[in-house]
């Protein structure tokens, strides 16, 4: 792929994007967690690639190139910034062509001399571009400045096009490229109605969007207070790192989270179906609800543990947190370390 050409192709994009079709009638389809580790530190680590590996949630069609797929090259990896790595299409069997996402991720040859990128602005809505050299320039969305036209709008005033990922990470919309046409990523599409009886193909990632959340619950912890301790606050060491930490707080005179002490043998468990009483999760509404959780501004400031008429004179206790991390997945809170604290 040559500089050269690249230029020459970015320059006619505006050009060619105003013969692209005006509306969508004429499209025609085919007849496609959070580990936790010590310390309570989560870690979302970006794997070769992180495209559903079940078949056939990892291609696209176009009428003209076929079936783009998304998963053999093990390359392909999205995250709350951007798509990386690179697509591939063509006969079975081969000889493939390559669509690359991003130009530092590209197939062999690839290079930056002319910087290209799909976008993900962390909600998934897809924008920028992608190449390749069998077919040239591909458009995620309308509102690319290339595509001509006049700001905000550009090109969208011709076709309102952009290709999106939803909350169960299944890509939707669609792409444009002058000589392979529009790009579907989902059988079931707005603009055409759910096709899917004829193929259920779509792309689907495991990154979706919004925060990633964790969820950990600790072992059973001993007062050593026979009659039971009052308890009066939680605090937590570490990192917020943008992200969210909140607790939920779960007492009993059992060890085993049991009713009935001293016998210890009614109601055994710690949460689970328990939604009120000894061995419930509650947050300070006095719900097992996650959202009804204690949750803090930041690490080592204390929050104050209510509902002492079901913890209060416990023996034993244990807590629960639920962490997430910010809302484009680059950054999780790091807990080092959770205080409760109690007067006998």
């Amino acid at each position: 792929m040559s500089l050269a050409y690249l230029i020459d192709g970015m320059a006619d994009r505006s050009k060619n994007f105003v013969r692209k079709a005006a509306v969508f009638a004429g499209k025609a389809l085919l007849a496609a967690v959070l580990p936790f580790f010590a310390g309570f530190f989560i870690q979302h680590a970006l794997a070769a690639t992180n495209i559903d590996a079940n078949h056939p949630n990892y291609y696209a069609w176009s009428d003209v190139v076929g079936w783009i797929d998304f998963l053999t090259t093990g390359t392909v990896n999205i995250s709350g910034d951007e798509l990386q790595g690179y697509a591939q299409f063509g006969p079975t069997g081969g000889p493939f062509n390559y669509i690359s996402f991003d130009c530092a991720t590209g197939p062999s040859g690839s290079d930056c001399s002319f910087p290209y990128q799909v976008v993900n602005d962390s909600t998934g809505n897809l924008s920028g571009w992608a190449w390749s050299d069998a077919i040239g320039w591909i458009s995620f969305d309308c509102h690319n400045p290339e595509t001509g036209g006049s700001s905000p709008d550009y090109s969208c005033t011709q076709s309102l096009y952009q290709v999106k990922i939803n909350a169960q990470g299944e890509f939707t919309g669609w792409a444009w490229n002058d000589i392979a046409g529009w790009i579907s990523f989902n059988c079931n599409q707005t603009e055409t109605g759910d096709a899917c009886g004829i193929s259920t193909y779509k792309v689907k990632s495991q990154w979706t969007p919004g925060p990633v959340k964790g969820v950990l619950e600790s072992g059973t912890f001993d007062t050593r207070v026979t009659g039971g301790a009052s308890f009066n606050y939680i605090v937590w060491k570490g990192s917020l790192n943008n992200g969210r930490v909140a607790f939920q707080f779960s007492a009993s005179n059992c060890e085993n989270g049991a009713t009935n002490a001293p016998a210890c043998d009614a109601n055994i468990g710690w949460g689970g179906l328990k939604t009120s009483g000894d061995g419930a999760f509650l947050g300070p509404g006095g719900t097992t609800d996650e959202a009804d959780a204690y949750i803090t501004s930041g690490p080592g400031i204390p929050v104050g543990i209510v509902n002492q008429e079901t913890h209060n004179n416990r023996r034993y206790f244990r807590y629960k947190v639920y962490v997430e991390t910010d809302s484009a997945q680059s950054a999780t809170p790091v807990i080092e370390d959770v205080i409760v604290n109690w007067s006998p």
